[in-house]
């Protein structure tokens, strides 16, 4: 927005330290926050690696797959009616819709919703976010089923053992990035095992990398079929798995009727997964609705929306699960803007239906 906010941020928001006296991170931190028009609040946190471009794309490791997403607009462009005529159509429906909906309070017993996990240095956004949807959604179908029981998808299985043309990875190469349907295509055609967090025994398959790394990537193990710990968790790998029956991406050239469907599949289903644009100045991020001010383009990002709002001054946003750990933004949480498509946040949503 502000053209000197924007120098400064592409001369040294990827070029300053991790650490709180850095002066090149406070300029760029202050900058944000003295910003009148900005509508979120930037903090410097220690774990970001804001001096190494490539370890800030660790963060990220999300690929979007141009030929499916080039179908699927070209498929929905056909079928969709005159574009104005759909865009009014999707706002009046949308005033049908809650003005805030979050499904950690629709939900409060299905905890995964709510709970944020870490990738740390691994580029495994891809994987991280799909099961952790499939997560939500496996508890929301049992709560609505009268069996309010949590089962937590191992996020660390398609990691290791999804294959290239499946997820856009191959052998030990998850950590390099994913396509962004990649976790639940493999879920549906091969199934997942039980997994969570960094050494979760009561888990088939939990995550391989601790929590809070940062720095030069990691690299994924390769694929096992066996349980982590079959001396605690005694249930074999081929008799854990689950598949889903299917999956699909809310896509297309009509940006209000992609938020309508979103809204509308997270009500009633859970939680839906988001490809976004990360540029350098997210990694400030710390409350507010974000929407890019300027910086430099780093890479792709998955992440879960779990439910939106409304801010006392009229800015819609989507309330988005971010997996970078709780000591980022708001709580690992963070809003995101809604409807404006920034960070192309509404050009590729994907979801896995159980």
């Amino acid at each position: 927005m502000v053209r000197c906010l924007l120098a400064l941020l592409v001369a040294s928001a990827v070029s300053c330290g991790p650490n709180w006296n850095n002066k090149k991170c406070i300029s760029v931190r202050d900058g944000i926050n003295k910003n009148p028009a900005s509508t979120w609040k930037a903090a410097i946190y220690t774990r970001v690696p804001y001096d190494n471009e490539e370890a800030l794309r660790r963060l990220c490791g999300t690929k979007m797959d141009a030929t499916l997403l080039r179908q699927e607009i070209e498929k929905q462009a056909a079928s969709s009616p005159d574009s104005q005529a759909a865009a009014d159509q999707s706002n009046r429906r949308l005033q049908a819709l809650p003005f805030n909906f979050d499904l950690r309070q629709a939900y409060p017993t299905c905890w995964s919703i709510g709970y944020i996990r870490d990738q740390a240095n691994c580029g495994s956004c891809w994987a991280v976010s799909s099961m952790n949807s499939i997560s939500d959604r496996h508890c929301i179908d049992n709560v609505k089923r009268g069996n309010p029981t949590q089962r937590s998808f191992s996020y660390q299985d398609p990691l290791e053992c999804c294959s290239r043309g499946t997820c856009g990875t191959g052998p030990n190469q998850g950590c390099n990035g994913g396509y962004i349907h990649g976790g639940f295509a493999f879920a549906q055609t091969v199934g997942v095992v039980s997994g969570e967090n960094y050494q979760n025994s009561t888990t088939c398959k939990p995550y391989f990398f601790k929590p809070g790394a940062s720095g030069s990537n990691a690299k994924a193990p390769s694929c096992t079929a066996t349980c982590a710990n079959t001396a605690v968790y005694t249930n074999p790998y081929s008799e854990d798995r689950l598949k889903i029956s299917k999956f699909g991406a809310i896509t297309g050239p009509i940006i209000p009727l992609i938020v309508l469907q979103a809204m509308q599949m997270i009500i009633t289903k859970g939680s839906v997964i988001a490809g976004m644009d990360v540029y350098s100045d997210f990694y400030y991020y710390s409350k507010g609705v974000y929407q890019k001010n300027s910086g430099t383009f780093i890479g792709g990002h998955a992440v879960r929306v779990v439910g939106w709002g409304i801010t006392s001054a009229g800015i819609a946003y989507w309330i988005v699960a971010n997996s970078w750990g709780t000591n980022w933004g708001m709580n690992g949480f963070f809003w995101m803007i809604r409807g404006a498509n920034n960070c192309r946040f509404e050009t590729f949503m994907t979801y896995g239906e159980i």
